[in-house]
C-alpha cells in the first residue's frame, strides 16, 4: 500500500497567485465538448493570471463551442498553428508572456489544483527550472485490452521514477543532472504534464529541442523536480500501433541524447542484483541486459539444441533428460517466471496470457526500435528489460 505523500512545499498563496502562467495545450484532433481538457475550466488558480494557447495543425484548430467556453473564462486565449508535436516548445514559447510555461494535451484532464501546485513547486529555489507532474493513464474505451493494460501498469507514469528507496513519493526531492543517465526521464518529456520556467527557456537558442533542455540542466547543475501531486489523467487512445509509435519516439530521443554525450560504452546487467560499467569508447554503446534478454537467450539456445541434436537423437529420453537440455530448460523457465511474474498484478487473471503477450511485445518493440534507431545516430542502443 502506498504510504502517505509528504507535504510538497511550504504553500505560499502570495507566491502562487502573483505568477502569470502560460498553459500550452497540444491539439491533435478537433476539440469537442467531451474532451478531458475542459477540466481546466475548473482550475482554482486565478483565471486573470492564466493565458491559454491551443497549438496544433491548421485542420485541428477549428473554431467551435469549446474555444468559446475558454474565451468566456480566461482573459487570454489564442490558437497557434505548429508543424508537429515535437516543435510545440519552440513555436509557441516566443508568443507566451507567462513566468512559467505549462505544457499538456487535449486528451489530458488536469486536477483542479494542477496549475497551483505546479507553480508552487518553483518556490523551491533559484535552481528549480523544470517540473514534471503526476501522470495517470486512463482508458478511453473500457473494452480496449491494450488501454486496460496501460492503465494498470502506469504507462508513462511518473509514479515509479519519483519514488525513493522507502517507497515514498519523492515530492520533497529534486534531481541534479550530473551525468548522462536520464533514460527513465526521456519518455516523460512530451507535452503531457511538464512545466518550464520562462527565465530558463529564454537562455536557449530559438531552435532548441527538449534534449537541449536536459543538456543545459546537466551542464549548469539545475534542478528537475517531480511533483506527483500536480496530477493529470491522460485519456489517450491506445492500440499496438500507437504503442509502437510512442516507443519508437522515446527510443529515438534516447539515441539522440546518447549522441549528445561523450562516446562511452555503458553496460548494465541485472542478475541477482544490478551491475554496471561505463568506459570511454570509440563509439556510443548502451547495453542493458535483464530478464527479457536472458529468457530470449536461453529460449533461442533451446531451439538450437532442439534442431541440432533433437532430431538426430529422435527426440527420445536420451535427448530430453540430458544434462544440457535440463539445464537450458531450467534457465529458460526461471527467467520466464521472473519476467512474467509482475503480470499477476494485472486484472482480470483470465486474460493472463494476453497480458504476458502485451508485456513481451512492447519490450521486443523497444529492443528492435533501439537497434533500428541506432543506425541513424551511429550508436548501439540495446533496449532495457521491463
Amino acid at each position: 500500500m502506498m504510504k502517505e505523500i509528504p507535504s510538497m512545499v511550504s504553500r505560499s498563496s502570495n507566491f502562487s497567485s502573483k505568477k502569470l502562467v502560460s498553459v500550452v495545450v497540444l491539439i491533435e484532433r478537433p476539440l469537442t465538448l467531451s474532451d478531458p481538457i475542459l477540466k481546466l475550466l475548473e482550475s482554482n488558480y486565478p483565471t486573470s493570471r492564466i493565458e491559454i494557447f491551443f497549438a496544433g495543425k491548421t485542420e485541428h484548430l477549428q473554431k467551435n463551442e469549446v474555444y468559446k467556453q475558454f474565451h468566456d473564462w480566461f482573459k487570454s486565449v489564442k490558437t497557434v498553428t505548429i508543424k508537429s508535436a515535437e516543435s510545440i516548445y519552440t513555436e509557441v514559447f516566443p508568443l507566451t508572456r507567462g513566468e512559467i510555461c505549462l505544457f499538456t494535451g487535449a486528451d489530458c484532464s488536469p486536477d483542479l489544483n494542477w496549475v497551483k501546485r505546479m507553480v508552487e513547486t518553483f518556490a523551491q529555489g533559484n535552481h528549480m527550472v523544470m517540473v514534471l507532474g503526476g501522470i495517470q493513464q486512463r482508458r478511453v474505451n473500457p473494452h480496449n485490452k491494450v488501454e486496460q493494460y496501460c492503465e494498470q501498469i502506469g504507462w508513462d507514469s511518473t509514479g515509479e521514477i519519483s519514488r525513493d528507496e522507502k517507497d515514498y513519493l519523492a515530492s520533497n526531492q529534486a534531481v541534479f543532472f550530473e551525468n548522462g543517465e536520464v533514460y527513465g526521464i526521456i519518455p516523460l518529456l512530451k507535452p503531457v504534464n511538464i512545466a518550464i520556467s520562462r527565465a530558463f527557456l529564454s537562455t536557449l537558442s530559438k531552435s532548441f529541442t527538449i534534449l537541449n533542455v536536459l543538456e543545459k540542466l546537466r551542464d549548469e547543475k539545475l534542478k528537475l523536480f517531480f511533483n506527483p501531486e500536480a496530477e493529470i489523467e491522460r485519456f489517450h487512445s491506445m492500440d499496438f500501433k500507437e504503442l509502437d509509435r510512442e516507443i519508437l519516439n522515446d527510443v529515438r530521443q534516447k539515441n539522440a541524447w546518447l549522441a549528445l554525450n561523450a562516446k562511452r560504452i555503458n553496460i548494465k546487467i541485472h542478475f541477482l542484483g544490478k551491475r554496471q560499467w561505463s568506459l570511454p569508447f570509440w563509439m556510443t554503446v548502451n547495453v542493458s541486459w535483464g530478464d527479457f534478454h536472458w529468457l530470449n537467450l536461453f529460449g533461442f539456445w533451446n531451439l538450437v539444441e532442439f534442431f541440432n541434436k533433437g532430431f538426430s537423437m529422435h527426440l527420445g529420453d536420451d535427448f530430453w533428460f540430458t544434462d544440457e537440455v535440463l539445464l537450458l530448460g531450467s534457465a529458460f523457465g526461471f527467467f520466464s517466471f521472473k519476467y512474467f511474474l509482475p503480470v499477476l498484478k494485472i486484472q482480470p487473471w483470465s486474460d493472463f496470457i494476453l497480458w504476458c503477450w502485451i508485456r513481451y511485445r512492447t519490450n521486443m518493440s523497444m529492443f528492435l526500435s533501439g537497434l533500428w534507431a541506432g543506425f541513424k545516430f551511429k550508436c548501439l542502443y540495446w533496449g532495457e528489460s521491463w
